[in-house]
């Protein structure tokens, strides 16, 4: 028995267990590869050295995505109370209606606090005092983003 896996630009689409060979499967032939047995779909092959694993994550990644899970929270709550985003909502906090004024005083506590505590647990990682988050759940003193 082996491990067939169909592989697309690069990356292990689909993968299964035979007896047979590559040639017994002559429609998608072109697409697969012998790969090890513990291969994952999603994995990435390279077609030069035959190697295959796992997308490795760095640094880079993990903080673009929380970056962008951030502001994704930051706008719902915005969007809570009918703003368009937390851009919007902290336009408010100089309006001359109180409510208004309040409600975007509030956004721009909320979003000064969340870049905040994400600058303060990257320098914290950086100064190898704190373990890189895999998500903004892992950080701690994030705001509560409830109205």
């Amino acid at each position: 028995m082996k491990t067939l896996g169909q592989v697309r630009s690069g990356v292990v689409v689909t993968h299964f267990r035979t007896g047979r060979d590559i040639a017994d499967f002559p429609d998608i032939a072109h697409e697969l590869r012998e790969l090890p047995d513990d291969v994952q779909d999603g994995w990435l092959y390279d077609e030069v050295t035959g190697e295959c694993g796992p997308v490795q994550v760095g640094p880079v990644e993990i903080q673009a995505a929380l970056v962008v899970e951030a502001q994704r929270r930051l706008d719902a709550f915005a969007l809570a109370r009918g703003y368009d985003d937390i851009k919007s909502l902290v336009t408010y906090a100089d309006d001359p209606d109180q409510t208004f004024a309040a409600e975007g005083l509030i956004g721009k506590q909320k979003r000064s606090a969340m870049w905040a505590a994400l600058r303060d647990y990257k320098d914290l990682v950086l100064a190898g005092e704190a373990p890189m988050p895999q998500s903004i759940d892992d950080i701690p003193g994030l705001p509560d983003l409830t109205w």
